[in-house]
Parts: C-alpha cells; structure tokens; sequence
C-alpha cells in the first residue's frame, strides 16, 4: 500500500480508534504482532495500537522527558529542550509548521513555511506508527500527544511524514519523545490518489535518522 494510502487511513483510524481500542489493547498485551506476517488489517492495527500504547500516561507528563524538559499545558508541545543541530541543521519548532493548519494547499502557505523546502532540520516529538508496530522505517511524528490521542486529531501543521534514511536504525513503538533529524520536504498528499480530496500531509522528512531523547 502507497503512503498516502497509509496516511488516509491514519487519518480516519485516528477516527475511529476508540472504537478499536479493546482489541488494540489485547494485541499489545499479548506481545507486539509478527509484523513479517501478512495482517488483514496493518494500517487500522498499527493505528489502534499507537492510541492504546497512550493508556494511562498523562499527556502533560510523558515518560521519558529530558531533565528540564516540559510539555507546555497550553500548546502540548515540549519546551526547555536542547536538540543541538548538527552542521548545516536548524532546530525546526512546531509553532513554525501551524500556519499550516489554516490552508487548504501547497499556495496557501506563507513564504517563511513554504521557505523550509529542502531544509536540513531536527525536530522532537512523538511517534504514531503508520503501519509497523516493531522496526519502523515510516512513520507520523507529531507535535504533542493531544493532537493524536487526547483532543483532535493532528492538522497539517501538527505532523510529519518520517522516512528513515536505508542503513538507520529502525524504531520500535514507544510514547518517549523522540529526535528526529533530516531534509524537510513539502510534499503536498490529498485523500485521492488523483490529487483530489482534501489535504491529509504536507511535511516530509526524508533520509531520516530518529533516536530517542535523553
């Protein structure tokens, strides 16, 4: 399955994962799935499962946070971070990519948004899984677990598409804050295939190297 079919159903999984909620839980208790092995359902799975992997932690309070890091209880997003770029990166904060929130395309964006093309940037945020629960090489990042999990789920500003580079290391399913690193790319992703449909994506990290932050 395409990317964008992936991330249509993200969207619409995130829907519906109350609804799967129960049987996501059990999956997970029962030990991560063999995601080697054909699923008659990765997608919808692999989204419950990110929402059920949030039961019982407080948004404001995730595990994992570094030593002077907190979530802003008015935006959700981490502050008080060090993410240190590397040469030629910049540190890439979610307020930047919220206009985004507000477009309907690719021209709607204002030109410091749509400036970041091709920029080498390092971001924090969280994992949503696409379509693996174990040895991830794709997946959603977003800004704050409310926007995937507690209130709404994530705008166009509120996550990007993270393709890790071929010799990185692969994620496993986590709720810990992650930094991700890579070439943003704005890389418009309607509901249809035939670029109809409203927008579901529009930020890409390509050649990705992502670990988490300590």
């Amino acid at each position: 399955m395409s990317t964008l079919e992936r991330l249509a159903v993200l969207v619409v999984g995130l829907l519906v994962a109350v609804g799967v909620y129960v049987g996501a839980s059990t999956a997970l208790s029962a030990s991560r799935p063999d995601t080697s092995k054909p699923s008659p359902n990765p997608h919808g799975l692999a989204m419950a499962a990110g929402v059920a992997a949030r039961k019982g932690i407080d948004p404001l309070r995730p595990p994992g946070m570094p030593e002077g890091a907190r979530i802003d209880p008015e935006t959700g997003f981490m502050v008080g971070l060090g993410l240190e770029p590397g040469p030629g990166e910049a540190v890439l904060p979610w307020p930047r990519l919220a206009p985004a929130n507000d477009v309907e395309s690719r021209a709607g964006l204002p030109a410091d948004v749509a400036g970041l093309d091709g920029a080498r940037v390092v971001m924090a945020g969280f994992l949503m899984p696409l379509y693996k629960l174990r040895d991830i090489d794709e997946f959603a990042l977003v800004g704050s677990h409310y926007t995937c999990c507690f209130a709404r789920p994530p705008g166009l500003g509120d996550q990007v598409i993270v393709k890790l580079a071929a010799g990185a290391a692969r994620m496993q399913l986590t709720v810990r804050p992650l930094r991700v690193r890579g070439t943003l790319h704005i890389r418009p992703q309607h509901l249809l295939e035939s670029g109809e449909g409203p927008l579901i994506s529009l930020f890409e990290i390509d050649a990705a190297q992502a670990d988490l932050l300590k």
